[in-house]
């Protein structure tokens, strides 16, 4: 028992370290904390079966170990027990359990978070209430902190479940978070689901809030969209059959992150994504002109406050274009080198311009918003898709004040 009056002594120093705010990081956190035992549960499981994988042979133990009665005049007291049965196998399965504890994370599985050695187990999940915040601060702390709680004030009832319990982890979990600490019985867990269903719901209103003003206010910084769709009478055109090409309205001074640059707009693929970090727009190419009537786009798999909310959709019309130098196999000695073509030169059309009210961009991930119809089709080679940023009063301090261009009339190139 010198062990097990070790053990006592430095969990006893473990919990006194701790404040009180630490110790009770999970007090009203409901069912992260069914879960959170839950997890103790396993880990007690799995220490378990390591000790018993480690020592299969019977041991000699002394009668304070031992079962049945002590005979003082046979061998001094020692007998030969079972490792699997024996109360030393329950101390050494407790003793430093909460500091064996390996990587976790809090993950949102089936709509529901949970504590998990499993990074990629979910999405990622976040604090709802500010009072959770420090449980998501050091998720290991967290559970570090619970597991000397429950194991401290349980003590014998915890070395009773590893000596009466087999490696059924439902019946750990039932006898540690059931009985002992009754966190995760069926009434206690309803109640706390009914509870963290109004967190989440709360939380989510507010996130959507600061999505919808970071959108209005184009604090985010950025743009993105996964793909960009052209229709006629209600029909998608198929754009990479019609050998579309996209470029850039502009210089980016840096190159796009895998996946992310202009060309995913025309992938059909709601996994990719085009990243516009410098407030650029993109222009989409065919070598036979088309005629459409309406566009859309699909919203990026990622980052809602990103999504656009205002925009100009137009028609390229070509009003300058200089022919291209022929090329020379090789520049004369003390020649010029043949010129660069020169880049074409258009004046746009607007198709299409929400400026305000920003539009309701939805916050599902890989959405696609409905058609934004012409006032009438319009045929073209070259179109252009620009989000605009900031809000509309924004244009107060520009020169010219900000006014939504009519369909149909040509606007000035930014």
């Amino acid at each position: 028992m010198g062990r097990a009056w070790s053990w006592g002594i430095v969990l006893a120093v473990l919990l006194l370290s701790g404040t009180p705010a630490e110790a009770d990081r999970l007090l009203h956190a409901g069912v992260l904390k069914c879960s959170a035992c839950r997890a103790i549960a396993k880990e007690m499981v799995e220490k378990k079966k390591k000790h018993l994988e480690q020592e299969k042979q019977p041991i000699q133990v002394s009668h304070r170990l031992g079962t049945g009665k002590w005979d003082p005049h046979g061998d001094g007291g020692v007998k030969k027990m079972d490792y699997a049965n024996s109360e030393i196998l329950a101390i050494e399965t407790i003793e430093g359990l909460c500091d064996s504890f390996p990587s976790y994370f809090i993950r949102e599985v089936d709509g529901e978070r949970v504590f998990t050695t499993d990074s990629d187990a979910g999405a990622s999940s976040a604090a709802y209430v500010s009072s959770e915040k420090q449980i998501f601060s050091d998720v290991k702390k967290t559970l570090q902190f619970y597991c000397e709680q429950l194991v401290g004030d349980n003590d014998e009832e915890a070395h009773a479940l590893v000596m009466a319990e087999k490696l059924d982890l439902p019946r750990f979990e039932e006898g540690l978070c059931e009985k002992i600490d009754n966190v995760c019985s069926p009434a206690v867990l309803a109640k706390a689901k009914v509870k963290e269903a109004a967190k989440k719901a709360k939380y989510e209103d507010k996130k959507r809030q600061d999505w919808a003003e970071q959108r209005q206010g184009g604090t985010a910084g950025k743009h993105q969209i996964a793909d960009i769709h052209l229709s006629l009478a209600g029909v998608r055109l198929n754009l990479t059959g019609l050998n579309f090409t996209v470029k850039l309205d502009g210089k980016s001074p840096t190159a796009p992150p895998k996946n992310e640059g202009p060309e995913s707009v025309l992938d059909s693929n709601a996994t990719t994504k085009w990243l516009n970090s410098h407030k650029l727009g993109v222009i989409l190419e065919v070598p036979t002109p088309v005629t459409v009537d309406a566009f859309s786009f699909t919203t990026a798999n990622d980052h809602p406050e990103r999504d656009p909310v205002r925009w100009e959709f137009s028609a390229g019309v070509l009003i300058a274009e200089e022919a291209p130098a022929e090329p020379a196999a090789e520049a004369e000695a003390g020649g010029e080198p043949p010129k660069e073509p020169a880049a074409a030169n258009y004046t746009w059309v607007t198709l299409h311009s929400r400026t305000s009210p920003p539009y309701p961009t939805p916050f599902e991930r890989g959405h696609d918003l409905p058609q934004f119809n012409f006032s009438q089709p319009h045929t073209a080679a070259v179109f252009r898709f620009r989000p605009i940023f900031g809000r509309p009063n924004g244009a107060k301090k520009a020169k010219k004040p900000s006014s939504e261009p009519a369909a149909g009339k040509a606007d000035e190139e930014l």
